[in-house]
């Protein structure tokens, strides 16, 4: 067993050096990494060994033996590549509930690729019998020759034992509690995701239960009746809208509601990140990226407190970056894209529709909807009928990357036609909600806002899919407000962001404003100039700073590499709107300072 062990080590100990120099994870993650497998190597060998010593016959055990030791190496395996991939793709090690609900999730990638399921399983397959295979050969070796022994069983012990109190130091530290989620296996299994975890997320929690006990007895006392729905569409660029300017109409829909009285929409609307979990968790609290962390009082809490019913209706799985831990355990419907599962697949918003079904006739409790969609997303499942546009690709997550990508014009205009699909069926869901809503009672007295958790790439500047850069295909959003409440007008259409959603409907609603919240109510015209941060969470950070002025709105974007600040680039957004000319050269030198340091001042660890 000392072969296999060190073969082990050998194998493990390569992977966390390279994940941890690659993702840019602190050293320590390689000491806990390595920790945790003595630990687990030492628990699963014994109880092998344990049932091989105590079992007369020993050819009976061997199958089944390499069986559980082949599903270890199998898990750990998969785990390994699923965790490289996700932080690519989004920055962070998958949780446990996404990694046992993978089978759902196989339909979705495949389409990507554009290759059946079958194919995946029967590859996966091919894994696993190779991974028995050599296992089988191995135990076989030391079955039969009895080296199936404890001589290991000293330093082994010492080891475990070691191990173990390393890691309740871990546990117990402050300096290293924040490390267990950049570790790829305690992350995943523990579910520990250190980016809402951090001092300044947690003194915002805190300031958060203090307001939360000051606002209560004012809440108490509303009496509200409008309904408040939120809708997210998942990748949902505002420039592809023909109320934004598109050429194409593929939202007769939306185009619809525009010439409504009860309609409004904010002209550039900006999304604080490019990635699912900060932007809409952003929406819902009220905050930017860096002050995002678990137990927030967030806008359907508020309501929550002001006697409002609160249904999350979603498409997709929302485990992915711990977003249904953000979103709190009180609601009163909470159904994801797992609910009609096998018989849909998770990425469908037909999921979205057929759950309006437990959602109960309008009563004189106001109700606060949040609802998901996927269409615009590359995972999205597109039916037939509305692929109006050809020839078609979903195939994004082949170009997710910080570099930049050469793709012929073909490939590009497919890419653009395939997401163009994703938004005119999203039209199509968002029409038969309204109608499903209409029935139910929720569309008389609402406010509806409309709005996208962040854009998506389509090859501008060589830059695919989103969560990797800050320009504007990556976080302008549309934000559309429909209102048959009559109570909500707003002031401010010129520019906002995500974080000053729950201020606007407080104030729509006449609630009591939330003071720990960093947005500012749309009711009123901004005090200018305005600035707004923007980031990503990857190893090479993007950082963008937004500053709105009466005539102008400058936005800086910077590279933070491990604290290092490079790559500087800075666009005038009106006279530019593509961010086609860099001034970064020929700009004041005091406006660039002056942006410089509001970005690194938003930027500080605590506040």
């Amino acid at each position: 067993m000392n072969i296999y062990l060190l073969i082990h080590f050998a194998i493990s100990a390569t992977y966390i050096i390279t994940f941890t120099n690659f993702f840019g994870k602190p050293n320590e993650v390689i000491i806990i990494h390595l920790a945790v497998l003595i630990v687990a190597n030492s628990i699963l060998l014994s109880l092998l060994f344990l049932f091989f010593k105590t079992h007369k016959k020993k050819d009976q055990i061997r199958f089944p033996l390499a069986f559980v030791l082949s599903i270890y190496w199998f898990v750990l395996i998969a785990l390994y590549g699923i965790n490289w991939v996700s932080n690519v793709s989004w920055g962070n090690s998958v949780l446990s509930g996404f990694f046992m609900d993978l089978i759902k999730h196989i339909d979705s990638f495949s389409r990507l690729k554009d290759m059946s399921p079958i194919w995946i399983y029967l590859s996966l397959s091919i894994i696993f019998s190779a991974i028995f295979w050599f296992v089988w050969r191995f135990m076989n070796q030391i079955f039969l020759n009895h080296k199936f022994t404890f001589n290991f069983s000293v330093t082994q012990g010492f080891l475990t034992a070691l191990a173990l109190v390393y890691l309740l130091q871990v546990n117990n530290s402050n300096h290293l509690k924040g490390k267990w989620g950049g570790e790829p296996l305690i992350s995943s299994i523990s579910n520990v995701n250190q980016r809402f975890n951090s001092e300044r997320s947690t003194k915002q929690r805190f300031a958060d239960y203090i307001e939360r006990e000051l606002k209560l007895p004012a809440l108490q006392q509303v009496n509200s009746e409008t309904d408040v729905i939120f809708i997210i569409a998942d990748a949902l660029r505002a420039d592809h809208l023909p109320v934004y300017g598109y050429p194409r109409q593929n939202t007769p829909f939306i185009s619809d509601l525009a010439l409504k009285p009860a309609y409004q929409q904010i002209e550039n609307f900006t999304a604080t990140c490019s990635e699912s979990a900060c932007g809409i968790y952003s929406s819902l609290s009220s905050r930017e990226f860096l002050d995002i962390g678990l137990g927030l009082y967030d806008l359907s809490d508020v309501l929550k407190d002001g006697g409002y019913k609160k249904y999350y209706i979603l498409s997709a799985n929302h485990e992915i970056n711990s977003l249904n831990q953000l979103y709190g355990t009180n609601h009163d419907i909470y159904l994801d894209g797992a609910s009609h599962w096998p018989k849909l697949s998770m990425y469908t918003d037909e999921s979205v529709i057929l759950n309006m079904d437990k959602v109960p006739e309008k009563t004189d409790a106001p109700a606060f909807f949040y609802f998901h969609f996927m269409s615009t997303h590359q995972l999205g499942k597109i039916s037939d009928e509305n692929k109006i546009y050809s020839p078609s690709s979903k195939d994004l997550s082949a170009f997710a990357s910080f570099d930049k990508q050469t793709v012929s014009p073909d490939k590009i205009q497919a890419l653009v036609n395939g997401y163009d699909n994703g938004v005119y069926q999203f039209d199509k869901y968002l029409e038969r909600l309204f109608s499903v809503l209409s029935d139910k009672g929720y569309m008389e007295n609402a406010i509806v806002i409309i709005t996208g958790d962040h854009g998506e790439g389509l090859g501008e500047r060589g830059y695919f899919y989103h969560t990797y850069q800050l320009y504007q295909e990556d976080i302008r959003v549309p934000f559309i407000m429909y209102d048959t409440s009559g109570s909500c007008t707003l002031l401010e259409t010129d520019y906002a962001t995500q974080i000053d959603i729950p201020p606007t409907v407080l104030d729509c609603l006449d609630f009591p404003s939330i003071d720990t919240w960093k947005g500012v109510s749309l009711m009123s015209k901004s005090v200018l100039p305005r600035y707004t941060l923007h980031q990503t969470f990857r190893g090479r950070q993007e950082i963008g700073l937004i500053k709105h002025d009466n005539n102008t709105t400058f936005k800086l974007l910077a590279t933070n590499q491990n604290g290092t600040f490079k790559n500087y680039r800075l666009y005038e957004l009106i006279n530019d709107p593509g961010e086609m000319h860099n001034i970064i050269d020929s700009a004041d030198v005091d406006l660039i300072n002056e942006l410089k340091q509001m970005m690194k001042q938003k930027l500080k660890p605590t506040e």
